[in-house]
């Protein structure tokens, strides 16, 4: 007789031997983009694997579902920080607003095993000890901005603990320099899309370029 039951999907992100790099500047990979049942119908968990091995999960909120539906409730303001927040990863693997201006944006296009896109995080460890402190990407980053900090030889303070849990399209709260970014594509094409979506409006974004 089974002394527990544990639904596999809750391994999804659990690491195993690897530890939590420095703060730093790092490429991660995008491995999955999850929806729990519990979750609430805005909330997706997306999944990175740094090049070590270490794992971990951070929250993005998204206005429209599956079937591409604007989501009942959300205000023009939150629909707008929601986009900001995707735009701000898209640009991050290397999309340029021209690859998904005729598109479809789904899942898909995060994934790196759909895309062979990488993207690039500012990271802060949890500190040990200290309620309320977690493993926090606290901004996803152009190539450019990417390659300029790991130059600079400068590395991340260590954020404050967020006892309100606000943030900006449900990413951990943004503390670097906002910029319109103009992202050239990375070559590796856009996937291929089936779900159709209405064009979202045009957005300033929280992605440091």
């Amino acid at each position: 007789m089974a002394t527990f039951q544990i639904p596999g999907n809750n391994f999804n992100g659990i690491g195993i031997g690897a530890s939590a790099p420095a703060a730093g500047y790092y490429a991660v990979s995008i491995t999955d983009v999850e929806m729990k049942s519990t979750d609430k119908a805005t909330t997706r968990r997306v999944h990175v694997q740094f090049d070590n091995g270490f794992t971990m999960f951070t929250f993005m909120n998204v206005g429209f579902d599956a079937n591409g539906n604007a989501i009942a409730g959300l205000s023009e303001n939150q629909t707008k920080g929601y986009l900001g927040g995707i735009k701000s990863i898209l640009a991050s693997l290397g999309y340029s607003e021209t690859d998904y201006a005729n598109s479809v944006v789904t899942d898909e296009w995060l994934l790196t095993s759909t895309s062979n896109r990488k993207g690039y995080v500012e990271f802060v460890p949890g500190q040990k000890g200290v309620d309320g402190s977690y493993n926090t990407i606290k901004n996803w980053l152009t190539k450019t901005a990417f390659d300029a900090l790991k130059a600079s030889g400068e590395t991340p303070s260590v954020a404050p603990t967020n006892t309100n849990g606000s943030s900006l399209g449900g990413l951990p709260r943004n503390t670097g320099a906002v910029g319109t970014a103009n992202v050239a594509g990375n070559g590796a094409g856009a996937p291929t899309i089936t779900t159709n979506l209405p064009p979202a409006p045009s957005l300033a974004q929280g992605v440091v370029s």
